[in-house]
């Protein structure tokens, strides 16, 4: 919360100021990896509630049979 207004304020005043108001970020490798481990917690959980029934049919010639 602390730094969310501490980035509100800094963009208002560089615009009262009439400086640039643009903001510069650097995504390091590390960041990257990090939200990529994050984001495969997340799915990973998600994908363990969702139940896939079986299937099992022919198509011409060949048949098949999915079963999770």
């Amino acid at each position: 919360m602390v730094w969310m207004v501490t980035v509100v304020l800094l963009f208002l005043s560089s615009h009262t100021l009439g400086t640039n108001p643009a903001l510069k970020v650097r995504v390091t490798q590390k960041a990257l990896d990090y939200g990529r481990q994050l984001g495969m917690q997340a799915l990973q959980a998600e994908l363990k509630k969702i139940n896939i029934p079986e299937l099992s049919g022919k198509s011409g010639r060949v048949r098949y049979r999915f079963s999770g």
